[in-house]
């Protein structure tokens, strides 16, 4: 019986990760969790600043919002990975959770794993 309910609950649960679309990931997501390689990060102390947005427009439009900092490139959502070019670096980011108004993902840089949770802003 036990092994029936994890089964369920693996597959809601991956029904609701994976079954959002682009237009789902449309809008300003703010950052509300970083960590580096299994360690919490203080977003302020890692950005001077907790106004950390990822900004996905339409179009494959993309804005990094690090306090007064913009940084522009495209996007796309393929298969299980948001997909970020900017300044000539592409960046895949591996798709954990992605609900209505929260996305969390991860990504390596060299030996460093990064996961990061987003949360929808409301308009």
């Amino acid at each position: 019986m036990r092994k029936i309910i994890l089964l369920l609950v693996l597959h809601l649960s991956a029904s609701t990760i994976y079954a959002q679309s682009k237009e789902d990931l449309l809008g300003k997501w703010q950052l509300e969790h970083f960590e580096v390689n299994g360690q919490e990060i203080v977003i302020k102390d890692a950005f001077n600043t907790t106004n950390v947005y990822q900004v996905f427009k339409d179009k494959g439009a993309f804005v990094s919002v690090i306090g007064d900092q913009k940084i522009e490139g495209t996007w796309e959502l393929k298969n299980k990975e948001i997909i970020i070019s900017s300044r000539g670096v592409k960046a895949n980011q591996k798709v954990l959770a992605f609900k209505d108004d929260y996305v969390k993902y991860s990504f390596k840089e060299g030996k460093d794993v990064y996961i990061t949770s987003y949360k929808k802003v409301k308009k």
